[in-house]
C-alpha cells in the first residue's frame, strides 16, 4: 500500500468517527436518511494545488466514500467545466490534465449548504486541515465565497485582501490558509454579470501568479 493510500485510509476513519459525531449525522438518522461522507474527488497528489468547494451534494441514499477514486469523472462536473476557461485565462492553469486535487471543505454530504451547522463545519475542519497539510499544496483555491467566510469564522484565514468589481458589490479574496496561498471567487453558479467575474478572476489571478513566482 502507497504512503497515499495509507493516509486516505487513516483519514477515512477518522473522518467516520468526526461524521458519526456531527449534528449533521443526527439529523439524518432522525429524518431516516444515509448520505454518508466523502474525502476528495481524485487521487491525492502530494505537492499540487487543491480545488475545493463547501461539501458534497446529493439526495437519496449514499455510501460512505470507501477508497480512493479514480478521477476520471471529475472534468464531467458541470460547475467544474465553467471554472475551466477561466482557470486557464487567468491562472495559466489547464486542469483539463487533472493535474490538481479536488475536496470540499466539509466532508460530510447533504443535499444543499442549509443542512450544515457551524458546528459540523467544526466537526470536518480538523479533518481538512489534515488533507491540505498532508499535500503541502503550492496553493489553494476556493470556488465560493461561502468556503472563506466559513474559514474566517474558523479562525483560518490571514493577510486577507479582498478584490472588488468595478461596482463594488461581488469580491474574490487572496490571503494565507495557515501557511498556504489562499485564493477565493465566487462560485460558478453565483449570479453575477461577466464582466464582474472576468473583473475579480483577473484580479485574482495576478496576486496567483505573483504568488507562483515567488
Amino acid at each position: 500500500m502507497t504512503d497515499d493510500l495509507k493516509f486516505f485510509e487513516n483519514l477515512r476513519a477518522m473522518t467516520k468517527v468526526a461524521f458519526s459525531n456531527s449534528p449533521v449525522y443526527k439529523n439524518q438518522i432522525e429524518k431516516k436518511e444515509q448520505l454518508g461522507f466523502s474525502i476528495c474527488g481524485n487521487p491525492i497528489q502530494r505537492g499540487k494545488g487543491i480545488l475545493f468547494g463547501i461539501n458534497w451534494g446529493g439526495r437519496g441514499e449514499y455510501a460512505e466514500q470507501s477508497e480512493m477514486p479514480p478521477g476520471d469523472d471529475i472534468l464531467s462536473y458541470n460547475f467544474i467545466q465553467r471554472t475551466l476557461p477561466f482557470c486557464e485565462k487567468y491562472l495559466s492553469l489547464k486542469l483539463d490534465e487533472t493535474n490538481f486535487n479536488y475536496t470540499n471543505l466539509c466532508f460530510f454530504r447533504t443535499p444543499d449548504i442549509n443542512s450544515l451547522s457551524f458546528a459540523d463545519y467544526e466537526c470536518s475542519y480538523p479533518l481538512f486541515k489534515k488533507y491540505v497539510d498532508y499535500i503541502q499544496p503550492p496553493w489553494i483555491f476556493a470556488l465560493g465565497i461561502k468556503s472563506y467566510d466559513i474559514l474566517v469564522d474558523l479562525k483560518a484565514i490571514s493577510s486577507l485582501d479582498k478584490l472588488y468589481d468595478s461596482e463594488e458589490k461581488y469580491y474574490g479574496v487572496t490571503g494565507k490558509f495557515l501557511k498556504y496561498n489562499f485564493y477565493a471567487v465566487p462560485h460558478p453558479n453565483a449570479h453575477l454579470k461577466a464582466k464582474s467575474r472576468n473583473e475579480i478572476w483577473e484580479q485574482v489571478g495576478k496576486q496567483f501568479m505573483n504568488g507562483m513566482i515567488k
